[in-house]
């Protein structure tokens, strides 16, 4: 699996699978999976008001935080989402 910082995103790629994390909003984030070659251009159920993130990427994991939250995404296979210190959800996406 590999990080990367495109457009104020944090983007996951492994295999056939993309997972991007971006700011949206105050103390949001908006997380897309896709096994498609790209996402589509829809995001019509979302409001457009987005905000900016610090995307920090490490040898085995990548934090993003926007406001009091954040998502740290391991290459493991687990996803962890935090408000401030405490762990409000963890998530193991991989197929």
């Amino acid at each position: 699996m590999y990080f990367f910082e495109q457009e104020n995103r944090l983007t996951a790629k492994q295999r056939n699978e993309t997972i991007t994390i971006e700011p949206w909003g105050t103390n949001a984030l908006r997380v897309r999976a896709t096994q498609n070659a790209d996402f589509s251009g829809c995001s019509i159920a979302l409001s457009p008001v987005k905000s900016s993130a610090e995307i920090t990427i490490g040898s085995h994991d990548a934090v993003i935080r926007n406001g009091k939250i954040s998502c740290t995404v391991h290459d493991t296979g687990w996803m962890e989402f935090y408000s401030g210190e405490r762990l409000i959800f963890k998530e193991y996406y991989r197929d």
